[in-house]
């Protein structure tokens, strides 16, 4: 009845999460998975993946968790440093020293934070949004406090989060969202010129809210971002291309074009009560990371989360992480690490038809292309008509073997999941 160590020595001869069982005499079996990467991603510019972490709610282990994300690939963490925690009594501003730590701690690893200046603070407003000119000017002097701290590390502000439902108290206000988001835009470019303001940030696509905002404030920010969930359903089936392209549609009405879309919130949650499996959870969340990067109006990708919030397994909210909240992987972590190595330095080029129920990508990169192919309904076989005599497969837990066309006819078997083609 008292803990041990005991060393096991695992013969293991694919990459990707596995699952260890162990149990002790008649006690309980303790069920642990673990990941077996090929290698951590590479470091390459203009990487657009990221994930968003709770560091600003002390949730996280450093440095470990910081390690663990750059291992995987993701170059951004989207998180908080929340207005409530460092003006605790009104016009005294003092910072946590694990905000310090995390943010230094990112900066160290490589890491871009986006930090979202957020929520409310019962200094002002009766502790509701910022809604008058003295909530206003209280949380512009929050943010500008945030700025000149952090300026060395962080360049990337994002103004609230999710104001089109209950974040936004006491109901939402596309009205008073966007004097804030113009106060603090004005407030941001006084101070640093050059960084990037992400505004709006809506739960879902939400147009009608979003198009409240653009006319009011279209032209006080440099980035739009939305939150495209829609689990359970597959990001084809759930037509993620057509509501991307309405949001484009939008922003060229309003003469906004040139604003970038950063999709800062997207999961797929894996509880046991209306969750998706580990495997397709993953599957979809790199299908829908590959079919963003198809559109060139899209420039930033945030996994939500990357680590699950809690250990309730019938909590959607305790289970979108990519790995659990004991720190153990999920396949997520795996599937993400691999669609992140296969794609380095790498740009979208082109679909091939493939015909129905199936897709077809293509990346170029200097040295050579990477196609990226799955079904979107089932099982689905295809012929690709090619040159080359022999290439490279790898799935989506990063095992390869070589595969050989017949003549020059390529036969695949398409399912869920992502393969990678290489020559």
């Amino acid at each position: 009845n008292k803990p041990f160590e005991h060393p096991l020595q695992l013969q293991l001869n694919r990459f990707g999460v596995h699952f260890v069982e162990v149990q002790v005499g008649d006690s309980e079996a303790h069920r642990q998975s673990i990941c077996w990467l090929p290698k951590p991603a590479p470091v390459w510019e203009g990487n657009p993946f990221g994930v968003c972490t709770h560091f600003g709610q002390f949730k996280h282990k450093l440095p470990e968790t910081m390690e663990l994300i750059r291992k995987m690939g993701a170059t951004w963490i989207r998180d908080e440093l929340y207005w409530s925690n460092v003006e605790r009594e009104k016009d005294k501003f003092t910072f946590p020293d694990y905000y310090d730590a995390y943010m230094k701690t990112a900066n160290k690893f490589g890491i871009k934070p986006l930090i979202i200046f957020n929520y409310a603070n019962r200094h002002y407003d009766e502790g509701l949004a910022p809604h008058t000119e003295e909530g206003r000017k209280g949380f512009v002097r929050y943010c500008r406090e945030l700025i000149q701290r952090y300026r060395e590390i962080c360049n990337h502000w994002e103004v609230w989060n999710e104001p089109n439902i209950g974040f936004w108290k006491p109901k939402p206000n596309a009205e008073d969202y966007s004097l804030l988001l113009q106060a603090v835009y004005k407030a941001v470019k006084s101070i640093e010129p050059q960084a990037t303001v992400v505004g709006i940030c809506t739960a879902g696509t939400d147009l009608n809210f979003i198009e409240e905002v653009l006319k009011r404030s279209g032209k006080f920010m440099d980035a739009i971002s939305v939150h495209p969930y829609r689990a359970p359903r597959s990001p084809e089936a759930s037509d993620f291309i057509g509501e991307m392209k309405r949001l484009k549609e939008l922003l060229d009405k309003y003469s906004l074009g040139h604003l970038k879309v950063w999709l800062t919130e997207f999961g797929y949650p894996t509880h046991i009560t209306g969750g998706l499996p580990q495997w397709l959870s993953a599957a979809y969340i790199v299908r829908t990371c590959l079919l963003a990067l198809t559109l060139p109006f899209i420039e930033r990708l945030f996994v939500y989360d990357f680590q699950d919030d809690g250990e309730d397994p019938t909590y959607n909210e305790h289970n979108f992480g990519l790995i659990r909240f004991d720190g153990s992987p999920k396949v997520g972590y795996a599937a993400f690490n691999t669609m992140v190595r296969m794609l380095a330095g790498k740009k979208f080029s082109r679909h091939v038809d493939v015909g129905d129920g199936a897709i077809c990508l293509v990346f170029d990169g200097d040295d050579s292309d990477v196609w990226v192919l799955w079904a979107t309904r089932g099982e689905r076989k295809i012929n690709l008509q090619v040159t080359s005599k022999t290439f490279t497969l790898t799935d989506l837990m990063g095992n390869s073997k070589t595969i050989r066309p017949i003549g020059k006819n390529l036969s695949l078997t398409l399912t869920d999941e992502p393969i990678f083609i290489t020559d």
